[in-house]
């Protein structure tokens, strides 16, 4: 039996190539597929293998949709995300959702992850892109890297932009959007812009509905 099974396996497999792969290896299967077939039907009851097949061909269609679907679910993540959103509090997340609403595609970090966690799991089917580490939040983002940044003022902000820079490329922009003191702000843009980064300062107001 363990011969039959493995030789009517062979045949669904060769079955299920595309006409042309069928064709390229026709010689090589079809002595082992008369065999095996002619075996099967004399030993094997007709009605058996024919729910060997109907079982087969279910898991294979199952199978598709089921790579469709998780393509489907992923297919946002493959790409690079056209903004990146630093700081999932209240206002960031917002925010974030905002601007998806919008058509675009938003990559989110939160130093904490379980707060980017938290986002995701609150708003499935979003255009939102779940990121867990710097290097991949930036790594996610499409050139020119447009990154907005709604952390606290002050020194997590520092803090924040020091952990960004040495993945940044020349041309990026951060855009600044908390409540911060506008030395710091003219500061930042001076450093910033001697390495080659665009640095916007724009604290956001509007409540945490990110209007």
């Amino acid at each position: 039996m363990e011969f039959i099974y493995r030789g009517f396996n062979s045949l669904l497999k060769w079955s299920s190539r595309p006409f042309q792969a069928k064709n390229a290896l026709i010689w090589d299967y079809l002595p082992s597929i008369i065999a095996i077939s002619v075996i099967a039907i004399s030993v094997v009851p007709i009605a058996t293998l024919v729910r060997y097949y109907i079982c087969y061909k279910l898991v294979v269609h199952l199978s598709y949709f089921h790579r469709v679907n998780v393509t489907y679910q992923l297919g946002v993540s493959m790409s690079k995300q056209q903004i990146g959103v630093v700081g999932m509090a209240v206002m960031g997340r917002n925010l974030a959702l905002n601007i998806e609403s919008r058509g675009y595609s938003v990559s989110i970090f939160n130093r904490s992850s379980d707060k980017t966690d938290e986002v995701i799991a609150e708003n499935p089917g979003k255009k939102l892109v779940p990121c867990h580490s710097i290097e991949e939040f930036v790594n996610s983002l499409e050139k020119p890297r447009r990154i907005l940044l709604m952390v606290k003022a002050g020194e997590a902000t520092d803090k924040t932009i020091d952990s960004l820079k040495p993945y940044l490329d020349k041309g990026d922009i951060l855009i600044d959007g908390g409540n911060t003191y506008f030395q710091d702000t003219i500061r930042r843009n001076k450093d910033l812009s001697a390495l080659g980064f665009n640095f916007i300062g724009t604290g956001v107001s509007g409540g945490e509905e990110g209007h």
